[in-house]
């Protein structure tokens, strides 16, 4: 059956002293501030079935905070999965325990199961507990709209004609 949270918790992280350890060490705290957002994944992950034997899979404390982490650092699974596997940061941060973490697998499976409204549901939470502390009241939205290069080609007059032609020409 699953867990919103491991009773007994993995050694203390060590937190290097990094900018990133800093942020982790942050969004560590406000995690914990709000536990009620363990409720609303422990929904999405939980079963219908109660399974009598067999792993108890990722908590659901874990899962978020591997959500976090992939959003965060924009990574694919499978990156994830030697993110994981390679930094002591990133395995406290997420609660694994000691000398364990997920397959890349196990990371897709577990967090595809957090649906949509779940996510909407813990923004709303987050937005809430900046109001609170007068940080942010949650009026606007703010959208990061970087484009990236892709390979598109220019249009140039001949290549347009050709293709105008080339397509005509397929179709008769």
């Amino acid at each position: 059956m699953r867990k919103s949270r491991e009773q007994q918790r993995p050694l203390a992280p060590v937190w290097p002293d990094h900018r990133l350890s800093d942020e982790l060490r942050k969004i560590s705290e406000i995690l914990d501030e709000n536990p009620e957002i363990l409720g609303l994944v422990l929904q999405d992950l939980s079963d219908k079935v109660e399974p009598q034997n067999g792993s108890p899979g990722l908590s659901a404390e874990q899962v978020l905070r591997i959500a976090v982490l992939k959003h965060w650092q924009q990574l694919s699974c499978q990156k994830l999965a030697f993110h994981l596997a390679d930094s002591q940061s990133f395995r406290g941060f997420c609660r694994l325990p000691w000398g364990w973490t997920p397959g890349k697998s196990s990371l897709q499976e577990n967090l595809s199961r957090v649906q949509a409204a779940t996510w909407e549901g813990i923004q709303r939470i987050l937005v809430q507990w900046a109001k609170a502390r007068g940080l942010e009241r949650g009026h606007k939205i703010q959208i990061d709209a970087t484009t990236v290069p892709s390979p598109i080609r220019h249009p140039l007059d001949s290549q347009l004609l050709y293709d105008a032609i080339r397509t005509v020409t397929a179709r008769c």
